[in-house]
Parts: C-alpha cells; structure tokens; sequence
C-alpha cells in the first residue's frame, strides 16, 4: 500500500530510508481547504514562494533544486505577452539605463520606463562582442531617448582601476567613460541576481492551485515587459541557467545558488537598471506563538 506523501527506499548501503512529505499530513495537503490555508500561511513572506530553491530544499525534498536548470521554466510560451511592438512614450517619462562592461566578452546596455501605473517596460538596447569603448558609446547614444536619460547603472567592476592612462597612471573604465569626448557617467549598480530573479517572477507569474497543487501560472498582464527590437534580451532570459553543483558540493563547501554566467550579459545589464527601482514593501513574515512548532517559513529561514 503507498501512503500520500511518504517514500520509502534501500541505499546501496543497506540502510532503509523513509521520506514524509508535509501532503502526507491532511491537513497540510494542498487537495483541500485546510491545506490550502495551511500551505498559504506557510508561505507568507518566503522569498519566491514555491519556486524558491530554500522550499524546494526543505519542503520539498528536492536537494538538487534549481542546479543547472533553467531560471524561468516555460517562459518562452510568454513571448507574446512579454515582447511587446515598440510605442511612443509620453515625454514625462524618465528613462534610465542598465550596462554590463565587455570587450572580448559581449557588452550590453538596456534603457527601461515606467509608466504611471508601475508597468515596467526595456526600450532600448545595444550588445555586441569585440566592440571596443568609443563604438559603444556610439550605440549607446544612438538611443532616440538620449536626451531623457536620467541615470545610467553599471557593472561595479568599471570602478576597479586597473587601466594604465597615457601619463602611465591607472585608471578606470568608469573614468574613461566619463571624461571627454564620451561624457557617459555611470552609478555602481546592485548585483543582487536572486533580489532580481524573485521580483521578476513576481511580475510574470502567480501561484494558484489547480486541482489540488498548487502551481506558478503566466499572468495575463505581466507587469514587466520588453520591446521587440531587444531580441537579444529576450534569448538571454529563456536561456539563462542556474550554476550546476552537486548536493555534496553545496553540503561540504557551503556553495551558495547563482546563475551560470555564460551569455548572462543581457541579464546583468537589465538586473543594473531593474534593481534601482522603487521595491514596494513586502508582507513580514509570521511567527509561531508556541517555539516547539515553529511554521514552515521560519523553518527555511
């Protein structure tokens, strides 16, 4: 007879090994009412909610969550949602830009929007490998939203000054950016790949319960969106992965989830621009009155 929830199995050691999942307890099963409420409390300020490597880990046994898969599953059935025919913006609306240094590597800079009601929109963007600074800058101005460009975030390795000037003293990227003839200043943008992940699928997704599980289901309206002339955006998010490493691995080294870095240059660029913006304030977490039980988000803090 199998039991809901609960999995047993031999290791090549001999050892018998029994796995309980919280749906074996009826009242934490998601199937009913009780469950439903059980698992949306349990939720309440867990960052990314069930798509979250920490749940996944902890609640649902999955030790593995997240190593070499891609970061938005099934984001390529929302291309008609998310990529968007370019349009007019009104000329109250800031732009501000997003730049991920590269030379040998491919650069990319983004230009994004908000309107009045907090939809987020990319407008503009340029990548290319092998391109050296004065063509960057080129594509950069070639912008026809140059002369509203608020502020530019970038990668805060651009600051590191490591260049040799022509007096022989270093300098940096950043400078040479900002001095003349190209005059392109830049703030140190945040670097925050998971703050960046989790707010984006806030935008894209929500979580229902279909048929008893729960599940992460396109939203009609994302509230971030990108014009269509960004293609090149658009493949670095449904390709972009997480870093592959093994349970082991994460146990004895105490490696931490990031995103695999090849082709992510669009994504760093985005993240720069994204992550300067206004973050509305989240639902706290709750606390168990009794210490003993303590709920489920406190369990993976």
């Amino acid at each position: 007879m199998t039991l809901k929830g609960i999995e047993t199995y031999q290791t090549k050691s001999g050892f018998k090994v029994c796995k309980v999942h919280y749906t074996a307890d009826p009242d934490k099963d998601p199937i009913n009412s009780t469950g439903r409420e059980w698992l949306e409390k349990a939720l309440l300020g867990v960052k990314g909610g069930l798509s979250s490597s920490q749940w996944r880990k902890e609640m649902e046994i999955d030790f593995k969550a997240r190593s070499g898969h891609k970061v938005f599953e099934g984001l390529e059935m929302m291309r008609d949602k998310i990529m968007v025919k370019p349009f007019k913006l009104p000329d109250w609306q800031d732009v501000a830009g997003g730049y991920d240094w590269g030379k040998r590597n491919p650069f990319a800079y983004v230009e994004g929007t908000v309107d009045k009601d907090g939809n987020k929109f990319l407008v503009y963007g340029a990548s290319g490998s092998g391109v050296e600074i004065p063509n960057q800058v080129s594509m950069i101005k070639k912008s026809q939203y140059l002369d509203r460009v608020r502020t530019r975030y970038a990668d805060p390795s651009i600051w590191t000054e490591d260049q040799v000037a022509k007096d022989g003293s270093y300098t940096s990227f950043q400078k040479i950016f900002a001095e003349p003839p190209f005059n392109i200043v830049f703030q140190k943008g945040r670097t925050d790949d998971i703050a960046f992940m989790e707010r984006l699928e806030a935008d894209w997704f929500d979580l229902k319960v279909v048929d008893g599980q729960v599940v992460k289901l396109p939203k009609d309206n994302p509230r971030t969106k990108i014009f269509e002339s960004l293609e090149f955006v658009w493949e670095s998010l449904i390709n972009l992965r997480w870093s592959e490493f093994s349970p082991m691995a994460e146990e004895e080294r105490g490696k931490k989830e990031e995103i695999s870095h090849a082709g992510n240059d669009p994504w760093d660029a985005f993240k720069y621009w994204y992550l300067s913006l206004p973050m509305f304030p989240t639902e706290p977490k709750p606390r168990s009155k009794d210490p003993a039980i303590p709920l489920a988000c406190e369990l993976i803090e």
